[in-house]
């Protein structure tokens, strides 16, 4: 739906808590030119954000707005902070560039965004308490979690793919 890259911290604010985004998945992705992991990861999350419905993609180069890596703690790029219903605290967060785990979290957010009427603090606390699972467990474990979660919340195979056609298509055509 958009893709927006974060001019500094008034930007990146007014953006997490317009009112337009409220009924959306706000995506903050934090990224640093000079990240390898990032360079690979970042065109798709660009087309994420061009051509997905129910998504804001916030791009925050953490070297040019400084102030609002500071304030959101980040200190591994690339970072994914997920926001519903213009709350400041995200959801859920990732670290890395596993793109598995990325699709997985916002096909989940996503349904719950469109499936459930659930008040949202209900859905934080599902997804907090799956965090909490997660990270009891060792790497070993997590890499292992997307086979092992419940399939009605994962991204489906048929969407990543969709989603992954669509970006290299793109690609082509630029």
């Amino acid at each position: 739906m958009v893709f927006h890259i974060v001019k500094d911290i008034d930007d990146y604010y007014s953006h997490l808590m317009h009112k337009q985004w409220s009924n959306k998945l706000i995506i903050c992705y934090f990224t640093a030119s000079w990240c390898g992991p990032c360079k690979m990861i970042s065109p798709d999350i660009e087309t994420l954000g061009k051509e997905a419905t129910n998504v804001l993609v916030l791009k925050i180069d953490v070297d040019e707005c400084d102030e609002v890596a500071s304030q959101c703690k980040i200190d591994c790029m690339p970072t994914f902070k997920f926001h519903l219903k213009n709350s400041i605290e995200p959801v859920t967060e990732l670290m890395g560039a596993d793109k598995t785990k990325l699709f997985n979290i916002i096909g989940e957010l996503i349904s719950n965004l469109s499936v459930y009427e659930e008040p949202v603090e209900n859905i934080e606390n599902d997804i907090t308490n799956q965090n909490n699972l997660q990270n009891q467990n060792n790497l070993q474990n997590q890499t292992n979690l997307h086979n092992q979660t419940n399939p009605q919340q994962q991204m489906t195979l048929q969407q990543q793919m969709e989603i992954m056609n669509q970006i290299n298509q793109n690609r082509m055509t630029n």
